[in-house]
Order: structure tokens, then sequence, then C-alpha cells
């Protein structure tokens, strides 16, 4: 395996998108979710929410065995384009 394959599969995140955007927009979910590997996705009824825990280019490398660390997407529909900010752990200041 290359140097970069390695590290773009040390890149992984956790996110989530509501349920409602899938529903009603799934031309934005397409979008969002472009460039996305999903390992996992678990739905939440509670919360109309889906939590997916992945592999992509927008994530920091993250070692095997540290907790994944959560982003937050936008979506511009000018540009057509997802931002993705990781957000502070727990207890950071």
């Amino acid at each position: 395996m290359e140097e970069n394959e390695t590290s773009l599969l040390k890149q992984r995140g956790r996110f989530t998108l509501a349920t409602q955007i899938i529903q009603d927009l799934p031309e934005v979910a397409v979008k969002v979710m472009a460039g996305i590997l999903v390992l996992r996705c678990s739905h939440s009824f509670a919360r109309q929410r889906f939590t997916y825990e992945a592999i992509s280019g927008h994530f920091e490398a993250v070692e095997d065995g540290e907790p994944l660390p959560t982003y937050d997407v936008s979506y511009d529909e000018d540009t057509e384009a997802a931002t993705w900010t990781r957000t502070p752990a727990a207890g950071a200041d």
C-alpha cells in the first residue's frame, strides 16, 4: 500500500445528517456525501438523524485507538459545496 493510501485510511471522522435532509433534499445529501467512504451508519428515530463513521479526505488523520473526531458539515446552495469543520472534543478548552 502506498503512503498516500495509508494516510487516507487514517482520515476518519464522525458526523450526522438529519433524516429530513435525506428525505426532503436527497440531491443535497448526495453532494454532502461525495468523497465519503462510510464505515458505519446508525439511525436515531428519537433524534431523527443518521450518524456516520467514515473515511474522507475532508477529515484529519487519526491514529489507531484514538477516538474519532466529530465534524459539522454545512452546505452552501450558491456554490453547491460542503464545508467540513472539526468540532472541539468534549471537555477541551
